[in-house]
């Protein structure tokens, strides 16, 4: 968003104070736009008032103090002044312009809109308005029409950097994340330390995968920033995808601290917790987030995978339920219910569930081996076997069915093949040799002549 500039020659203003005469309206109104070039906000003020205190009834005056008010926050009495210029001279685009600013940070957004269309009405084709009215139709979800208007900002003003990062947000919610980060890239190639596209382009890498330069651009983005809760919560989950979970948690509590009433990066909290098995806490931040954002599916699944930890099946059940209702094709919640529904021993229940998450997305070597353990469960011994063999497809290093495999060929009567699995898994990963020497499904191995003796050697 940007509010607009009264004059070239005003903003060009050093650090003394040019002097002033007081009887002059506009002498005082012309200090008053220097003092505030200085960032002297609080004389500018002063010196509007001393002005409109010789003119109460000059637009101009009234539309620069609305826009220094707005600038320190006082966004109440911002408005009021450009409503007051407004109805003086209706044929101001930039008052227009300025009070649909100021009405964008009060979250007034359907109400901006109309004051940029005004304002377009009487000088179309004014970057900064279509700026800003883009901006008002991204934060609606307006998402196709703020990029047209970036795109169009962009005709006017080729390589602008602040409408680039501008178009590269919009780009990355519409999920064009390639096209976003160059667009983030050409905006930093005009502005090299603006923490707010720093901020963006990592989203960017984090989203590809690219943690590391992520990281690397979010410590800058925050070195030169104000305290910023969005950007502690967004190095958090860089740092949690790096597997570093006590500086992310470090992070989202920074983030919380700074924004108590935020659902995203509560949510995120209790994620990086439930990794460091504080399941409960963990628990805690999913209230926390469902509290301010009901029924949304992501987080409903995460706090029953920790209550499912807690042994708390019911509860999970409940909140699998509801996640599934709200998004149909959800698959991972799909075979999380269907998991739970295991635990509670209700294998024919959990059976269409792992089949549903399949149906939705057929290459999930965990889903598959989940339902193997199912149908092995139930005496659907070659099904099983079938599962497995294409989990270990799909990830050949992948352990788990391969000791699954075992434990079917096991109960079939195949030992000497499961004694070959067992040892394929505890090459893969020492602990399932651990496992079998306590696992039932082996007794049969346990008892033969000839292998129970290697089997012991193997397990040992």
């Amino acid at each position: 968003m940007s509010l607009t500039k009264e004059s070239e020659s005003a903003a060009k203003v050093t650090e003394s104070e040019p002097p002033v005469r007081v009887e002059d309206p506009q002498a005082l109104t012309g200090h008053g736009i220097s003092l505030r070039a200085l960032k002297r906000y609080g004389r500018a003020i002063d010196a509007f008032n001393d002005s409109l205190s010789l003119r109460a009834d000059d637009p101009h005056t009234l539309n620069a103090r609305g826009i220094t008010l707005a600038m320190v926050g006082r966004l109440d009495a911002a408005l009021a002044d450009f409503n007051r210029s407004l109805e003086l001279d209706p044929q101001q685009p930039d008052t227009f312009n300025d009070r649909g600013v100021a009405l964008l940070q009060s979250d007034r957004t359907q109400e901006a809109l109309a004051d940029f269309d005004r304002a377009l009405k009487l000088r179309p084709e004014d970057p900064r308005t279509l700026q800003n009215k883009a901006t008002a139709l991204h934060a609606m979800g307006r998402l196709d029409e703020a990029l047209e208007g970036f795109d169009r900002v962009l005709e006017l003003r080729p390589d602008d950097a602040r409408t680039l990062s501008n178009r590269g947000a919009t780009l990355l919610a519409l999920d064009r994340v390639e096209d976003a980060l160059a667009d983030f890239e050409a905006s930093l190639r005009g502005r090299h330390d603006d923490g707010h596209t720093l901020h963006s382009r990592a989203a960017c890498l984090e989203q590809l995968g690219r943690y590391d330069a992520a990281l690397t651009d979010i410590n800058r983005a925050i070195r030169m920033s104000a305290p910023d809760n969005a950007m502690f919560g967004t190095r958090g989950v860089i740092l949690a995808r790096l597997g570093r979970y006590d500086q992310a948690l470090a992070d989202f509590d920074r983030a919380i601290s700074l924004k108590a009433d935020d659902a995203a990066t509560l949510n995120n909290r209790g994620v990086v917790r439930a990794k460091l098995e504080k399941y409960t806490e963990a628990i805690s931040d999913f209230d926390q987030s469902l509290a301010l954002r009901p029924g949304d599916p992501d987080v409903l699944v995460n706090r029953a995978a920790s209550s499912e930890r807690v042994g708390a099946l019911e509860e999970a059940l409940a909140d699998l339920k509801r996640a599934i209702e709200l998004r149909t094709d959800d698959s991972a919640a799909l075979a999380r219910r269907g998991i739970v529904l295991a635990k509670l021993d209700r294998l024919e229940e959990a059976l269409p569930n792992f089949n549903l998450s399949l149906e939705l997305h057929p290459d999930q070597p965990d889903t598959l081996q989940d339902r193997g353990i199912i149908l092995g469960r139930l005496g659907r011994y070659e099904e099983a076997l079938a599962d497995f063999d294409k989990a270990l497809e799909l990830r050949p290093d992948f352990p788990g069915p391969v000791y699954n495999r075992a434990c079917v060929l096991s109960l079939t009567g195949r030992i000497e093949e499961a004694l070959d699995e067992i040892r394929r898994a505890a090459g893969i990963d020492p602990q399932y040799a651990e496992m079998a020497a306590e696992d039932d499904d082996f007794e049969n191995v346990r008892q033969d002549a000839e292998l129970g003796p290697r089997f012991a050697a193997l397990v040992s």
